[in-house]
C-alpha cells in the first residue's frame, strides 16, 4: 500500500512536468514598452519606459529641439519569447524618419512591424478632426491623429475612452461607440461624443454608462475595468502659455439622468463638460525630480495644476446649431519660463458628453459634437 501511494504523487509530478514542457511557444509579437536610458532628451520625463499603444503599430516620442537623434539606442520589451529586428538596443539614426522595427513570435509564426521615430515637433494647437482612422488591431472603433507640414508621421495626441466599451460591447460595430467621427462639421469632418448604455456587462461591473470622451493624453485600457479613474491619462509635454480655448459645439441632454447603481434622478440634468487644463509635470520628492501624470480622479483638483479654462454649466446651451465656446485660463498659479524651456508643463483639452461620466453617472443620450478647435497662446 504504501508503494501504491508513493507512486501517485510521482504520477502525478511527472503528467504535470511533460504538461509545463508540452506547452504551446507563445504566438504574440508585440512591443510592450518602449526605454529610453537618455531621460534628459525628452519632453516628458515619463517617456523613460514609454508604454507602446495597441491601437496601432506606431510609437513616436517626443524629445526637446537640441536632442540628438542620430545615434539614438532605445530598448524594447517584449511580449514573452518575442524577437525584434533591428536588435534592441542598437543605434539608429532617427533624423530620416521612422524606423521600421519587425518583432517575431516566440513560434515564429507571426510578425508585426513598429514604427519608430523621435520627433522634435511641437505640439499642434489647432485642430480639425479631419485624421481620423480605424484602430490597427481590430477595426473596431475610430481613433484621431494629427498630423504637421512637411511631416509623413501620424500623432496620436488624442485619446478616448472606446477601447474601454469595448470591453463591454465586444460586438458593436464602429459607429456605435461613444466617440465616433461625423460628417456635418462647421469645416469638414467633427467628431461626435454619446452617452452610451454598457449592458449587462457595465450592470455586472457597476459600470452602468459611459460618456463620449475625447482627449489629449492616452487612454490605457488595462486600468479600464480594475480602476477606471486610472486608464484616463491627461496631458501633452507644452511649451507655451495658453491664454483661451475657442472652437464649436453642439449639445443636447439625454433624457433620464441615473446614478452609478442605475437609478433614475428625475430631478437631475446631464451636462456636457469642455475644458483645457495646464499642470506641472514633475515635482520634486526627497530630492528627485519624478514624473506628474493627472487622471479621471484628480485632473481638476491637483496642486499641480498651473490653469485651468472650464465651460460654466449655465452657460452651456442646447441646440441643433453651432455654438461657438471661448474659454479664458484661469491660472492658479505663476508661470515659470524655465520650467516651460524643459517641457515641465502638460496640457490637456477634454470634451466629453456626460460631465460625471467618469463616475459613471449621467444620461444615456446626452449628445455633444466639437469641431474647429484651437489655442490662444501667448
Amino acid at each position: 500500500m504504501k508503494i501504491k501511494f508513493l507512486l501517485i504523487p510521482i504520477f502525478f509530478t511527472g503528467l504535470l512536468s511533460s504538461c509545463i514542457q508540452d506547452e504551446a511557444p507563445n504566438a504574440e509579437a508585440d512591443i510592450e514598452y518602449c526605454v529610453i536610458k537618455d531621460k534628459n532628451i525628452l519632453k516628458n520625463l515619463a517617456d523613460t519606459l514609454f508604454k507602446a499603444n495597441t491601437d496601432h503599430n506606431r510609437i513616436t516620442i517626443r524629445v526637446k529641439t537640441e536632442a540628438d537623434i542620430t545615434k539614438l539606442a532605445p530598448e524594447f520589451v517584449l511580449t514573452e519569447g518575442a524577437t525584434i529586428n533591428p536588435l534592441s538596443g542598437s543605434a539608429q539614426d532617427f533624423t530620416k524618419g521612422a524606423v521600421l522595427y519587425t518583432v517575431t513570435s516566440q513560434d515564429k509564426k507571426w510578425q508585426k512591424t513598429y514604427e519608430v521615430s523621435f520627433s522634435r515637433a511641437e505640439m499642434r494647437t489647432d485642430f480639425h478632426f479631419e485624421h481620423f482612422e480605424l484602430n490597427t488591431e481590430n477595426k473596431k472603433y475610430y481613433q484621431w491623429y494629427e498630423v504637421l507640414p512637411d511631416d509623413e508621421t501620424k500623432y496620436y495626441d488624442w485619446a478616448t475612452g472606446n477601447p474601454g466599451f469595448k470591453l463591454a460591447k465586444a460586438l458593436a460595430k464602429p459607429d456605435e461607440y461613444p466617440t465616433v467621427t461625423y460628417a456635418s462639421g462647421v469645416r469638414g469632418n467633427a467628431v461626435k461624443l454619446e452617452t452610451k448604455s454598457t449592458g449587462s456587462f457595465g450592470d455586472m461591473m457597476n459600470m452602468r454608462l459611459a460618456a463620449g470622451n475625447l482627449f489629449l493624453g492616452t487612454f490605457d485600457a488595462e486600468y479600464a475595468l480594475k480602476d477606471a479613474m486610472k486608464a484616463t491619462c491627461f496631458g501633452l509635454p507644452f511649451s507655451e502659455e495658453p491664454l483661451e480655448l475657442q472652437g464649436y459645439y453642439k449639445f443636447k441632454a439625454g433624457e433620464n439622468f441615473q446614478d452609478k447603481q442605475g437609478i433614475i434622478l428625475p430631478d437631475v440634468k446631464d451636462y456636457c463638460d469642455i475644458y483645457g487644463v495646464l499642470y506641472e509635470n514633475t515635482q520634486i520628492v526627497n530630492g528627485v525630480k519624478e514624473n506628474v501624470m493627472l487622471h479621471g480622479d484628480d485632473v481638476l483638483t491637483h496642486p499641480s495644476i498651473v490653469a485651468l479654462a472650464r465651460i460654466k454649466q449655465e452657460d452651456i446651451v442646447e441646440s441643433d446649431d453651432w455654438t461657438e465656446f471661448r474659454l479664458t485660463f484661469d491660472y492658479k498659479k505663476e508661470l515659470s519660463d524655465e520650467r516651460l524651456k524643459n517641457y515641465d508643463y502638460n496640457l490637456s483639452i477634454v470634451f466629453a458628453s456626460s460631465v460625471e461620466g467618469a463616475s459613471f453617472r449621467g444620461a444615456v443620450g446626452s449628445v455633444l459634437y466639437v469641431d474647429e478647435v484651437s489655442l490662444i497662446c501667448k
